[in-house]
């Protein structure tokens, strides 16, 4: 697995991609979208996958969404995360990172 990060200037530089080059038996989707409202105590997330319409906004905290960003790798060839730039979507881009 390997984590790539769009860098520049425009509104792309905010997301992460992961993408798997192997195949895992349990990849149910080949992309799904995360959309992440970051706030100090509770983030918001709204999910896609692969295009459809996307699903209801869910509310965890940092813990809760790394676990939830950990299930979704397991279920798709590619995760993409979108998130604000600032404060806390520096501290998530490095936690995101972490995760391998």
């Amino acid at each position: 697995m390997t984590w790539v990060c769009q860098a520049g200037v425009e509104i792309a530089n905010l997301t992460t991609v992961i993408k798997h080059y192997k195949t895992n038996n349990t990849e149910s989707y080949e992309s799904i979208k995360l959309g992440i409202d970051a706030h100090a105590k509770w983030y918001y997330v709204a999910r896609q996958l692969d295009g459809a319409t996307p699903q209801p906004v869910q509310k965890m905290d940092l813990e809760g969404l790394l676990r939830f960003v950990a299930r979704q790798k397991q279920m798709a060839r590619e995760v993409h995360t979108c998130y604000e730039a600032g404060a806390f979507g520096y501290y998530l881009h490095h936690r995101l990172t972490a995760l391998g």
